[in-house]
């Protein structure tokens, strides 16, 4: 394999390919090579990859490899279909090495594909995966968001979720994944909500939930201006800053529309 001098460093850390296409002999020569790496932490970055027909299937199995070393897989703006998905749910289902997956700007994947990756995160208990980032999948919609909630009560690792520029999440499936954080096993610490055109109906919902949550310690809300500084949305939120429940330790509200009130009420929670 061309690839397996690149591994002879047994402290070998992290890949980066861009702009290639990749068949099942490469991704089954790939497998080969990290297997062989004595690193515990293995990094693979696939930017704007194509994979082929047939490389699928030799994903699924790469993903299943006990002797893998990868924790942190990046196959962002990969272009991946519905096909790759299901691939990528198999793989995910017997996984229990990776630890960050980042899924940014798939907008191939239908709600079908979506439904099938996050089944396999709620399904396999052997899952340690602790972040996920779907950054810009407008192709998640209130289905896809439920089956993902549905992952969030019963996985106990996902700490970090991020889903910055989901904008088809209407209030059914915001509702859906802010009930998950009420949940016992919900383990979610960080929530990167950015750009998600959230309305004031969905803030309420989440502030309702963030009173009784103890876990959540950071929470993006930045470039949500469709709630505007006349809702209650932002008011609500200051609110629960002030519950004893809450752990709340970071929060970014910045490029929101938020009056004076708002922000003197905000003031004031934070002084409590």
């Amino acid at each position: 394999s061309i690839l397996a001098p690149l591994f002879k460093n047994n402290n070998f850390e992290c890949l980066e390919i861009k702009r290639c296409e990749f068949g099942r002999d490469d991704i089954s020569s790939l497998s080969s090579a990290m297997s062989a790496v004595n690193s515990s932490r293995m990094k693979l970055i696939l930017g704007s990859v194509c994979i082929k027909r047939g490389g699928f299937d030799a994903w699924s199995s790469f993903l299943q490899n006990p002797n893998s070393k990868l924790a942190v897989l990046d196959l962002g703006e990969d272009d991946i279909d519905d096909e790759g998905a299901n691939a990528l749910a198999r793989g995910l289902s017997r996984n229990s090495t990776l630890q960050e997956l980042y899924l940014s700007g798939n907008d191939e994947i239908t709600e079908a594909g979506w439904r099938a990756i996050f089944t396999a995160l709620q399904n396999n208990p052997s899952c340690r995966l602790e972040k996920l980032s779907l950054n810009g999948n407008d192709s998640i919609n209130d289905t896809a968001a439920l089956s993902l909630s549905q992952a969030l009560t019963i996985n106990i690792h996902i700490k970090n979720l991020d889903l910055v520029n989901c904008h088809r999440i209407t209030i059914a499936g915001w509702r859906s994944l802010f009930q998950c954080l009420q949940m016992p096993n919900c383990a979610l610490e960080e929530l990167d909500l950015r750009g998600t055109y959230l309305c004031h109906e969905s803030v309420n919902s989440l502030s309702n939930v963030l009173s009784n949550n103890s876990r959540l310690r950071e929470l993006d809300l930045s470039y949500n201006s469709d709630v505007n500084s006349e809702d209650a949305g932002w008011e609500v939120l200051s609110a629960v800053l002030q519950s004893p429940h809450s752990a709340l330790e970071k929060i970014d509200l910045q490029e929101n529309s938020l009056n004076d009130d708002t922000a003197i009420a905000l003031a004031n929670s934070l002084e409590t």
